[in-house]
């Protein structure tokens, strides 16, 4: 015989009430079942009619907004199974030990978490000892709510899971019984006992889900990162960045999960970040590289929010203390050096990128691998519109990487004319200018060889020549001095832009080109540098 409603019942195994209610017809297909029964967890009779009263109002509330759900066609609260409940709770344990099991170093703070956890579930299991007996507010499902409700809150969040209250006043529990038992294992890590979780395996996976539950399966960082690469195909330079940071990111966070990552886990990441690197670094690689794979993520409904929507980095005005570009002294210091002899074990490839690619720099303005990157066949004569040739070399993606991606010819200027450079070039015929592609010992499309041939002029640059101060590339200064020079010389923006691939300001700007000869007479606007006088 059921109960009625507005009174408790007791088990008749255990003594202790419990609520029962049948459904009524009309809502058995929402709720899937005939009748509800919820323990109340007292065998006190005046305790058990004020619970009763509370769980009632709750259980009717939860029948009204499914009903009004259905009625609006919107899908009603999930009623989670046991399996579930503990695969979800599972997953804040597995979060918790991977965020602080490798070095846990407080043993009494974790002993006093278990001691708060252990305050919820004692009563739970005792409900003579149950303490400040006599309000719903301090029944275990509450007190579990107020322990551990915002972390649970925050997983259905992500997992765009809306649950009924009757399993979510069971997941409160069983997320408290998860936690306690990794506060339990990490006060003894912090022993020193270092021996696994022998009840790790306690909780469940959510592979398989019933037809019409929400889709938990986890979304793994690297899967989709997979995928972002074969949609945007960027430069290898960039897939190891990116990479990089994403690693280390899920690996601060504990877990590889895309749609357990909140935006609370973004503040903390950047806060952690903050304390290692400068602010720039983390607006413009630690957060932006996550940041974009969310974006991504989220355009394509891999997952279906954005924790680094909000999150914003102030990266202060740092003082200016010099331009960027060499000075006339740096330059010919630079450029004086070229001329030095070969040192001990410097291959043919490297002295030519000491002889040659600062004086291209200077007198192109393009970027150090556009040029380290070149082959013979991109020098090239190019006939201009009064029937002339011009001396011209092409910066192209094909021969390695551009910064836009977008290939263009430039002149070259008179003065590597005269100092024999076409005859280098001819020398080389069908290899690469600057470095020796069977010479290579490591690397990868991420870091090229003639990455490395830059890297290696700029440490010669440094080191060798002299050039210390950090407010001047030692490769990218020549990009700066260059436009400055033209600048000076009354040359166009529009045709400088050309010259050393800026992007234009305007897309009118961007039409038309500049023709060989056009190139040459601003070039040759530069005075040719006479490196030979200097001692």
């Amino acid at each position: 015989m059921v109960l009625a409603a507005a009174r408790p019942s007791v088990h008749p195994r255990t003594g202790i009430y419990q609520f029962r209610k049948v459904v009524p017809e009309r809502l058995r297909a929402l709720i899937g079942k005939r009748e509800v029964k919820i323990s109340l967890g007292t065998k006190d009779p005046a305790t058990a009619r004020r619970l009763h009263a509370e769980v009632a109002a709750r259980v009717d509330a939860d029948w009204a907004e499914r009903e009004l759900a259905a009625a609006m066609g919107q899908t009603p609260p999930k009623t989670l199974s046991v399996q579930e409940i503990e695969a979800l709770a599972g997953r804040l344990y597995h979060s918790h030990m991977s965020r602080y099991g490798d070095d846990p170093v407080d043993r009494d703070y974790w002993l006093g978490k278990l001691g708060q956890a252990q305050a919820v579930l004692m009563p739970a299991s005792e409900p003579s000892r149950r303490p400040f007996g006599a309000s719903f507010a301090f029944t275990p499902p509450s007190m579990a709510a107020r322990l551990v409700g915002g972390r649970v809150s925050e997983m259905l969040d992500l997992l765009e899971l809306r649950i009924d209250q009757q399993s979510l006043s069971r997941l409160h529990m069983a997320a408290t019984r998860a936690l306690a038992q990794a506060y339990r294992e990490l006060a003894k890590r912090a022993s020193g006992d270092l021996s696994p979780d022998p009840d790790a395996g306690r909780f469940p996976a959510l592979a398989n889900m019933e037809k019409g539950r929400a889709a938990l399966t986890p979304v793994p960082w690297r899967e989709v990162h997979q995928a972002y690469l074969a949609d945007v195909k960027p430069a290898a330079s960039s897939i190891k960045r990116q990479t990089g940071v994403l690693v280390a990111f899920f690996s601060f966070l504990g877990h590889d999960d895309m749609r357990l990552v909140s935006e609370a886990d973004a503040e903390r990441w950047i806060e952690h970040r903050l304390t290692l690197v400068s602010p720039r670094t983390v607006r413009d690689a630690d957060m932006a590289h996550p940041k974009t794979l969310f974006i991504w993520a989220k355009r394509k409904k891999r997952v279906g929010h954005q924790p680094f929507e909000n999150a914003k980095v102030t990266v202060p005005d740092e003082a200016i203390l010099r331009d960027r570009e060499f000075d006339q002294d740096e330059a010919e210091r630079i450029l004086a050096a070229t001329r030095l002899p070969r040192t001990k074990n410097l291959t043919d490839e490297g002295l030519a990128a000491r002889r040659w690619i600062p004086w291209i720099l200077c007198y192109t303005g393009a970027r150090v691998n556009e040029v380290s990157q070149a082959r013979a066949e991109d020098v090239q004569e190019r006939k201009s519109r009064n029937g002339e040739k011009v001396w011209c070399i092409r910066l192209t993606p094909e021969a390695g990487t551009i910064k836009n991606g977008k290939a263009r010819w430039v002149a070259l200027h008179p003065d590597l004319l005269d100092q024999g450079f076409i005859d280098y070039v001819k020398a080389r015929e069908g290899r690469h200018l600057f470095y020796d592609p069977s010479r290579r010992r490591d690397g990868s499309d991420a870091n090229p060889q003639y990455k490395k041939v830059g890297e290696s002029l700029a440490h010669w640059v440094r080191n060798t020549v002299g050039i210390t101060d950090t407010g001047v590339d030692p490769n990218h200064g020549w990009r700066h001095l260059f436009r400055s020079s033209l600048l000076a010389a009354g040359i166009q923006e529009q045709i400088i832009d050309r010259i050393d691939g800026h992007a234009s300001k305007t897309v009118g700007q961007s039409y038309g080109t500049a023709w060989p000869e056009v190139m040459l007479a601003a070039i040759s606007k530069i005075p040719a540098y006479r490196v030979e006088e200097l001692k």
